[in-house]
């Protein structure tokens, strides 16, 4: 059992150091002790050199979807832990936890239609619509004033907490006669830990052959330090840039203080240029958005992108051609070597996977290995692999599910953002 004593006679930054070298359990419990402990611990200055003081190997969410014999679908969730461990036998140090987080109640009410927004900073976001139950016993005040919002789930698997921000509907626009696109977006401000979301409407452009009206994006961010949502409208992306949300829903990265997302531009879109993708950053430090150009490839061209994430932390995309001249659909991954410049993207390498199809990328380990969603030829299931690039070792982790609803996010197990809220908290709704 650990104790520790307040004492005016011993300075506060040896109190601080001690708190630091505590482990994440009591280190909670103590933030009861006082209220100057609680105010040190919650801190974005004491949680980010905790983390650092408490490294711990990157840990994975894995949810997909298992139909069952009545074709209802159902969610799973498997968790990983990535040892980077060389000399182990298991999947060299890509193991099950086995134990694992209980999924919050607020994830299983809006788990029917939810999808994974991404991570950062050890939170992971869900949005979907809020179901609420008729036998609700939360202890909460009566919560079905909620019941069909679309609702954003903050969850840090490490403390066990969890909180919900309602959606706010945007105001009247262009929008109204033509088929949009809602885009959560989730990131973790490195200065300030403060959890930030972002709503972004615009019209889906390619299921509407290019409509000739102005309509701009429209974009609200919410701050859980202020809890409110607030619109932005300088410095946004151009009228003609949509953002590509996949089919698994996994549509964004968080790397340092920019949320990344794969864009396309509809003008390019029935041109011969093959340059019609591209990424859109948001800088949570200034809110602003930036455009970033990818490059063409001096043989193929990149052709069809479906997938962004990161490898040691660089951005890394996932891109699909047809060879030509053995008429052989082509998947290869390229880098980003420099934040947020152009001309950094590098190629990596092609992935070789015979008689096997590549869906997405799910996530990288440390080592470079890849963990991908594939499907052997002619079957509507997936199932999930691990792909060394190096040796082209191929690895099956024998998880099999609905084809395209996996998706991953990473966390660590040192976070203490979300200590400071009231678990199964739901902000009050704003318009």
């Amino acid at each position: 059992m650990i104790k520790i004593k307040t004492s005016e006679y011993v300075p506060i930054e040896i109190q601080e150091e001690i708190l630091k070298r505590l482990p994440l359990k009591p280190l909670i419990q103590f933030r009861s002790v006082s209220k100057l402990w609680k105010r040190l611990i919650d801190s974005p200055d004491f949680m980010v050199s905790y983390a650092v003081r408490h490294p711990q190997p990157d840990r994975f969410i894995l949810r997909y979807a298992l139909p069952d014999y009545d074709h209802i679908v159902e969610d799973q969730y498997v968790f990983f832990v990535d040892n980077d461990d060389e000399n182990d036998n298991d999947h060299n140090g890509f193991v099950q936890q086995d134990i694992v987080p209980t999924i919050p109640d607020l994830i299983k009410r809006i788990e029917s239609s939810s999808s994974v927004v991404g991570s950062s900073h050890g939170l992971v976001c869900f949005v979907g619509g809020y179901e609420y139950p008729d036998d609700d016993s939360s202890g909460f005040d009566d919560l079905s004033e909620f019941d069909g919002t679309k609702m954003v789930v903050l969850w840090n698997p490490s403390i066990r907490k969890s909180v919900g921000i309602p959606v706010p509907e945007m105001y009247e626009s262009p929008y109204d006669d033509y088929e949009i696109d809602d885009v959560i977006g989730f990131g973790v401000c490195p200065v300030t830990l403060d959890p930030t979301i972002i709503k972004i409407k615009f019209i889906n452009r390619k299921m509407n052959e290019m409509p000739d009206i102005s309509a701009p994006w429209i974009v609200r961010v919410f701050t859980l330090s202020t809890g409110t949502w607030s619109v932005l409208s300088t410095n946004l992306p151009r009228e003609s840039i949509g953002l590509s949300t996949g089919l698994s829903g996994r549509s964004q990265i968080v790397i340092d203080r920019f949320i990344f997302w794969l864009a396309y531009d509809y003008m390019l879109l029935d041109a011969e240029s093959q340059s019609h993708f591209l990424i859109i950053s948001f800088d949570l430090i200034a809110k602003e958005f930036k455009e970033i150009n990818l490059p063409d490839s001096p043989t193929n061209g990149l052709r069809e992108i479906e997938t962004i994430s990161k490898l040691r932390e660089c951005l890394v995309l996932l891109e699909f051609h047809r060879d030509y001249e053995t008429d052989l659909e082509v998947c290869c991954l390229w880098m980003m070597k420099k934040q947020g410049i152009s001309e950094s993207f590098t190629k990596l390498y092609t992935i070789n996977l015979p008689d096997t199809t590549v869906n997405t990328l799910l996530g990288c380990r440390k080592t470079g290995a890849l963990i991908l969603e594939t499907r052997q030829d002619y079957e509507n299931n997936a199932e999930v692999q691990l792909y060394e690039p190096n040796s082209e070792a191929i690895e099956n982790l024998e998880i099999h599910g609905v084809d395209n609803t996996f998706s991953m996010c990473s966390y660590k197990d040192s976070s203490l953002l979300l200590v400071d809220q009231l678990d199964g908290y739901i902000y009050p709704i704003s318009h």
